[in-house]
């Protein structure tokens, strides 16, 4: 912190480009050389990392941030692509997923009610979705025991597997349906895809074969 408080003075010489620092090049005229650009852009770029330090200023852009994401949140739960539009799955999963990654990092998502509730409204609209779907493969007569697992699931899974604290809805069978296809079905699917239920399953089933074989 002491650092970047420095580096928000505009005088300090530890804002100055390494290379204007240097004393052999002080001789020289850098300001008819290429490097100067480069001098002045690293110098830059300091102040500005410096400005992401200042604590006042971050603490009024994630307000902002939640407001925002808050009141383009649907009744329903989810978020549409752009502000008028319907809510959209995926979309609704990524910012879903950002919390998550930010809820790894140590961040108190409950720490804001603001922030709490619009996460649980969330969370529930991804449940519901994933039950719909669920539902669809029984009234089509599908053969549940065979892959059934497609991309927007497993991108469900392991967006959910972050906050498994929320508890599911009473009666949904959707849940523990798509986590044993996980596992039956995780290798048939590409590296990437096979990286997220991998992840997913390691939080959801520390004790499953999957995890064992992450440990590994």
């Amino acid at each position: 912190k002491a650092v970047f408080e420095q580096w928000k003075s505009t005088d300090s010489e530890e804002l100055s480009s390494k290379l204007l620092q240097n004393q052999e090049l002080k001789s020289i005229l850098i300001e008819e050389t290429p490097w100067l650009k480069l001098a002045k852009s690293q110098s830059e770029q300091k102040k500005r990392l410096a400005l992401l330090f200042d604590y006042n200023r971050m603490a009024v852009e994630k307000q902002a941030a939640i407001d925002k994401l808050s009141q383009l949140q649907l009744p329903n739960g989810g978020w549409a692509w752009y502000k008028g539009m319907q809510d959209n799955r995926y979309i609704s999963q990524y910012i879903v997923e950002g919390l998550g990654h930010l809820k790894n990092l140590g961040i108190d998502l409950k720490a804001d009610q603001k922030l709490e509730k619009m996460l649980n409204n969330a969370v529930s609209y991804l449940d519901q979705r994933a039950e719909e779907d669920y539902k669809k493969l029984i009234e089509n007569k599908a053969d549940l025991s065979k892959n059934q697992l497609g991309r927007l699931q497993i991108h469900y899974l392991y967006t959910r597997s972050f906050f498994q604290e929320i508890p599911l809805p009473k009666n949904q069978k959707s849940y523990e349906y798509y986590v044993n296809q996980a596992q039956e079905y995780w290798l048939n699917r590409g590296i990437y895809e096979q990286g997220l239920i991998a992840l997913a399953l390691h939080r959801i089933l520390p004790k499953s074969p999957v995890s064992e074989q992450i440990q590994l």
